[in-house]
């Protein structure tokens, strides 16, 4: 038979400090051509919708995309003082208003997390991801990026007795809150993708440092 080469997992691009001391792969639902990173003018920029961009990730993802392509910023919270770009306050479990912002969109970018609140936590992590498919189905948007914790692939229990981990296993989110709802939104992500034809990617975070502080675990 003939062998068939793995890709090898994508790595953070060189001389870029953003707020992220370790990565997991990247996992890719869909087919097709790579977007190409942007050309630095805007007469080549693309319009993308960034939900739940005033976490930990948002403003760094803000400041690599802004000069280069015309981004809208939803957050259930007000921006940042500093940020001078377009925003919508929405929530990202609101799917008819998530559909209404992506009109006109060529990518949706979800940054949104909830952990500690049950119900919250459900809200955000996978009514959150089902919104965002439904404005990528409703409106043709074929280029989605997700995110979440590594733990939504291999529970926490990998910590300390897992082995053989490869990117051929199911998912094994465990029981821990945070980590069982973003794998059920991952779940909507790849549903929507076969069957839609929208082109995923997800990007699993093992933990958020700055470079500055790079002692202790991410806050929450």
């Amino acid at each position: 038979r003939r062998r068939v080469p793995r890709k090898r997992p994508t790595r953070p691009v060189a001389g870029h400090s953003y707020p992220v001391a370790r990565i997991q792969p990247a996992i890719y639902y869909g087919h097709g051509s790579q977007v190409a990173p942007g050309s630095g003018r805007k007469a080549d920029a693309m319009n993308i919708l960034i939900l739940g961009g005033n976490g930990m990730l948002g403003p760094w993802a803000v400041r690599a995309l802004i000069n280069r392509h015309n981004v809208l910023l939803t957050d259930i919270n007000e921006p940042h003082s500093d940020y001078t770009g377009k925003y919508l306050q929405l929530s990202v479990d609101d799917v008819d208003g998530v559909v209404k912002a992506a009109e006109g969109m060529d990518v949706i970018v979800n940054l949104s997390v909830l952990r500690p609140h049950r119900k919250l936590a459900f809200d955000v992590n996978v009514m959150g991801n089902y919104a965002m498919m439904v404005a990528a189905r409703t409106h043709g948007i074929t280029r989605v990026i997700n995110s979440g914790p590594h733990f939504q692939m291999a529970g926490m229990q990998y910590e300390n007795w897992d082995f053989d981990l490869n990117p051929d296993m199911p998912p094994a989110s465990g029981t821990r809150l945070y980590a069982h709802t973003k794998a059920l939104g991952q779940e909507v992500c790849r549903v929507f993708s076969e069957r839609h034809g929208i082109q995923v990617i997800t990007l699993l975070y093992y933990n958020m440092k700055h470079s500055w502080d790079l002692s202790g675990m991410e806050p929450g």
